[in-house]
């Protein structure tokens, strides 16, 4: 996952999103919901940023 401030488009940090023994399989366009927090908004609000998904396997 990957964590980019709304106005510049800064990455403020990239991590990792651990899912336990839970499996997903999903295809492009396809959604998952999860829970867990955000390491670092650098003095930023939660609304202030956007989280992408870079990669899954």
């Amino acid at each position: 996952m990957q964590v980019e401030d709304k106005t510049t488009g800064s990455i403020l940090d990239t991590f990792r999103v651990g899912l336990g023994s839970t499996v997903y399989t999903l295809t492009p366009g396809q959604k998952a919901e999860f829970d867990g927090s955000i390491p670092k908004l650098r003095g930023r609000k939660q609304s202030d940023v956007n989280i992408k998904l870079l990669d899954w396997s």
